[in-house]
């Protein structure tokens, strides 16, 4: 028990604060993918929607949880996301990669990425009661049973990628 105190203190006390000091990208907008050993973000990155969505999350969580109050990154990071992820190639959905600026570096639509859009943009509604993050879960559940079900339950690996086998972590994560 020593050992998950000591751990969920670190997190609240230490790896929290500096990742909302450090991780967001102040020139591009939206998380760091990666920092480099001194701390500071590295641009150049491909990121993955699934992780951008992720941070947002992990913020508006540790609001929730009364750890460190910084809903302002987990709205910014999740409506920045919504600019330049969703559906930008005018297709439904939310693309599975974007270029530190904003550009598409890869259409695909992936389940993973949709399962934790849903996640983030519920804690992120629940943080700030802001609606649109309500709107924006519905409407990526939507996509998912209309676009992207599979033959024998569950949801589809991905939409514009070869045929992926099934992974069972996206439907967990959608269950979160």
């Amino acid at each position: 028990m020593e050992h998950a105190r000591r751990f969920a203190d670190w997190g609240r006390s230490q790896a929290l604060p500096f990742w909302a000091e450090r991780g967001w990208d102040r020139h591009n907008g939206g998380f760091f993918e990666t920092l480099d050993l001194d701390g500071a973000g590295i641009t150049g990155d491909i990121r993955r929607v699934r992780a951008q969505a992720r941070q947002a999350y992990v913020f508006a969580r540790a609001a929730c949880e009364g750890w460190l109050d910084r809903t302002d990154l987990a709205e910014a990071g999740l409506d920045r996301l919504a600019r330049i992820a969703r559906s930008p190639d005018g297709q439904p959905g939310w693309v599975h990669l974007v270029h530190d600026d904003g550009r598409v570096a890869d259409s695909r639509r992936d389940f993973y990425d949709h399962a934790f859009i849903i996640l983030a943009a519920a804690w992120v509604w629940k943080a700030t009661g802001a609606g649109r993050f309500l709107d924006m879960a519905h409407e990526t559940l939507v996509f998912l049973d209309t676009h992207m079900p599979a033959d024998h339950g569950g949801y589809r690996e991905a939409i514009g990628a070869p045929l992926l086998p099934r992974r069972q972590n996206p439907h967990m994560h959608l269950f979160e």
